[in-house]
């Protein structure tokens, strides 16, 4: 990247998008021969360009992030086909875990791990690694900031789930036990990897307990995690129980999945009775869903209308709006002759235009044609727009 940028101060621009093909096609030469450590050199190389030159380049576009991705992954495959020994691999162990630490940028700090657990496969790998990791390990987790985000907590978490990880694939069962038991209270991400490993091992009522045990004092994104654990555990065991995690789960994140799975668990009575929370509970596009997901074509209807959303009438044009297409067209042109009204530029004209497109769907050709016109009668002085419409059909 150096010396390609374009634009004031060196700055890269979004849409400048540099072409490292020509390293890929002679990485992937040097590997065909055989070559597969000067196929690593030359991946490596690209990625640390990359990482290096990502403070002066708007990567809006996600592309430099993913060529990084690339470059690093075939890294660490390059790597893992060389089948290298002792001290070779331990350089590059120590070279993915120093890039770990250093953080910089901190977007790609996923990808260095990924691509050390990729390449760690032995023995002595893991132990390695386990080693260069003892250092930086906390003696305890810093406390949780109300209202904000701990970074030093953060880093903490991320270090010990790393020796976790790590102590898995030693085999180290002692070791690891310890590190859960200590820390499964104060951290969500902990206590999931503490129950997976726990029904991995056949543990699971000790899961089972850990899992309900921290279930109200975590998170919602981990709490979620947990609750689909348990129902599983549940599903043949404690039919109530697996019962009451479905509920608490669909509400918390009502999903297709969840409601028929619950739906399916429910008597006739329970389901009455579910079905009387989930109206009174739930609104907007969660209430729409749950109302075509029982063919409640009227209500989600009704619903999409008084919500007055054009982004809304738009979703759910074609699942809804052949229940009655003239009121569905009225209530969509009519919002949509407001939003044309709020914003002028040619990219507000191509949304309008889109949605234009989407009424073409109710089959009411004459009234669209009408409207149309209304449209172009109205914003007259707009040659923009005038320009943009000139060019639709209805039919």
């Amino acid at each position: 990247m150096a010396g390609r940028s374009s634009g004031g101060g060196g700055i890269i621009q979004y849409d400048e998008h540099i072409d490292f093909s020509t390293f890929y096609e002679l990485a992937k030469d040097h590997s065909e021969r055989g070559n597969v450590r000067e196929a690593a050199k030359i991946y490596r190389a690209v990625s640390e360009v990359i990482a290096e030159e990502m403070d002066r380049t708007d990567d809006s576009t996600g592309y430099y992030g993913e060529e990084f991705e690339w470059a690093i992954a075939h890294y660490g495959g390059a790597l893992a086909e060389g089948n290298l020994e002792g001290e070779a691999r331990k350089t590059h162990i120590e070279y993915l875990f120093e890039k770990y630490l250093e953080n910089d940028p901190d977007y790609f700090r996923e990808y260095y791990e990924e691509t050390l657990e990729e390449l760690c496969s032995e023995e002595g790998d893991y132990r390695y690694w386990k080693k260069l990791l003892s250092p930086h390990l906390p003696e305890s987790l810093p406390e949780k900031e109300e209202g904000g985000i701990n970074w030093d907590r953060r880093e903490a978490v991320r270090l010990l789930s790393m020796r976790a990880h790590v102590l898995k694939n030693l085999d180290q069962k002692k070791e690891l036990e310890e590190l859960f038991e200590r820390h499964y209270r104060e951290d969500g991400k902990i206590c999931l990897q503490y129950v997976n490993w726990l029904i991995e091992t056949g543990e699971e009522e000790k899961a089972i307990e850990v899992a309900e045990e921290e279930l109200e004092n975590l998170g919602s994104r981990y709490s979620r995690k947990l609750r689909k654990i348990l129902i599983d555990l549940y599903e043949d065991t404690c039919p109530e129980k697996d019962k009451q995690n479905l509920k608490e789960l669909y509400f918390s994140q009502p999903r297709e999945e969840y409601y028929r799975q619950l739906k399916s668990s429910c008597t006739d009575g329970e389901l009455k009775e579910l079905t009387k929370k989930i109206t009174s509970e739930l609104s907007g596009e969660s209430l729409i869903e749950f109302h075509l997901l029982e063919d409640n074509r009227k209500e989600a209807f009704e619903l999409v209308l008084e919500s007055e959303s054009l982004w809304k009438l738009r979703k759910y044009l074609e699942e809804v709006g052949d229940y009655d297409p003239e009121t569905y067209f009225e209530v969509y042109s009519d919002l949509l002759a407001d939003y044309l009204a709020d914003d002028t530029g040619r990219s507000h004209y191509r949304k309008v235009i889109g949605h234009l497109q989407e009424l073409k769907k109710l089959v009411l050709s004459e009234r669209l044609r009408d409207y149309v016109e209304f449209l172009k009668e109205e914003n007259a002085n707009r040659p923009a727009f005038q320009d943009e419409i000139s060019s639709f059909r209805v039919s």
